[in-house]
């Protein structure tokens, strides 16, 4: 069996936490959702933790953006070489 890659949603909305979790679920069983986080803070507690190899990651949140949650991880598995993706439109 393959493992699953292990990934993290981070979005200070819970209904776009939710949107994308539902998502992964129904067309990404290769993903297993790891944590979920709603701030940069809780975000970079839940990436320390994880280890994930995938996070979904809103750019602007209201106690910091994406990059300084990344900042956080310059050089670990778990943030700094994941890739990560921003699905927000516009």
């Amino acid at each position: 069996m393959t493992r699953k890659l292990k990934t993290i949603i981070i979005d200070e909305e819970p209904n776009s936490v939710d949107f994308i979790d539902s998502l992964i679920l129904r067309y990404c069983p290769e993903l297993e959702i790891a944590g979920k986080a709603y701030d940069v803070s809780e975000g970079v507690r839940v990436v320390k933790n994880s280890k994930p190899d995938l996070i979904f990651l809103d750019v602007e949140m209201p106690n910091g953006t994406a990059f300084d949650l990344l900042s956080h991880f310059p050089n670990e598995k778990g943030a700094g070489q994941a890739p990560c993706s921003n699905l927000k439109p516009g």
